[in-house]
């Protein structure tokens, strides 16, 4: 199979601003704030903010896949955006009153909730069963491919400024590598996932490819473990304990957002 031109991976790219824009919007949100905070003498709202565009990703992807599903006008489409945008802030502002473990299991809930809308919600009453499990491939596939292309990325870009440091002398702190994966992780990671995101439902539906693999895996495996496993409750528990220190919140984002795609 021949490697795709840049035209095409630039084409690929333009679709994706165009499809998702809050999507990536919330993406930038998330790196520009979590960057930001690294420094700041007072990192918490930073931290919250960033928090909240994480949770943005899945919301937003969920509102434009189900209302492109639905062939809802523009004018409807914007309208659900703007009640999402508004949940958006007021769960930051109700954020800042909450203790660490209620803030801490309100936003697991919240992210693990918004990646099954992303997941089941165009699927919503439509009984295209084959469509369903196609279309969840390809999320997992595109997931699994974005995870992959951006480690590549940030240990190659992490090698590089390693390079420059050690060999030509320049300072670059550690904070540039935190900053690096937030970029990485947030932006370049989210988009290259909705670049790839299925477009034209009703070609799922007739693509007879069966991957049994797939389906025993989150049938039998996957979803035991999201809606059973008391492990849940650990993740809550540690999120909570990680937040109480002052760069703890950091990685209490960065573990809550990635439980999905």
């Amino acid at each position: 199979m021949p490697f795709p031109s840049i035209n095409v991976l630039m084409e690929a790219a333009r679709r994706a601003v165009v499809r998702f824009p809050l999507v990536l919007a919330a993406a930038v949100t998330a790196a520009v704030a979590g960057a930001i905070a690294i420094d700041h003498p007072n990192e918490m709202p930073l931290l919250r903010l960033m928090g909240t565009a994480l949770l943005g990703i899945p919301l937003f992807l969920a509102v434009d896949l189900v209302t492109e599903r639905r062939r809802w006008s523009l004018g409807v489409r914007a309208g659900v955006s703007v009640v999402g945008i508004a949940a958006l802030g007021g769960f930051l502002l109700a954020w800042a009153d909450w203790t660490d473990a209620v803030g801490g299991a309100r936003y697991l809930q919240l992210s693990l909730a918004l990646h099954l809308a992303v997941a089941v919600g165009p699927y919503v009453g439509v009984p295209e069963s084959r469509g369903f499990w196609q279309y969840n491939r390809a999320l997992l596939y595109r997931a699994v491919s974005a995870a992959v292309f951006a480690g590549v990325l940030f240990a190659g870009s992490s090698v590089g400024l390693l390079a420059l440091d050690n060999l030509f002398g320049l300072d670059v702190a550690e904070q540039t590598y935190v900053r690096l994966w937030f970029f990485v992780a947030f932006v370049f990671a989210t988009w290259f996932f909705t670049s790839g995101v299925p477009d034209d439902f009703d070609a799922l539906d007739r693509d007879e490819q069966y991957d049994r693999v797939i389906k025993v895996f989150a049938q039998y495996l996957l979803v035991p473990l999201v809606s059973g496993d008391p492990g849940v409750a650990k993740r809550v528990d540690w999120l909570a304990r990680l937040e109480r220190g002052r760069r703890g919140g950091v990685f209490a984002a960065l573990g809550a957002s990635h439980l999905g795609p």
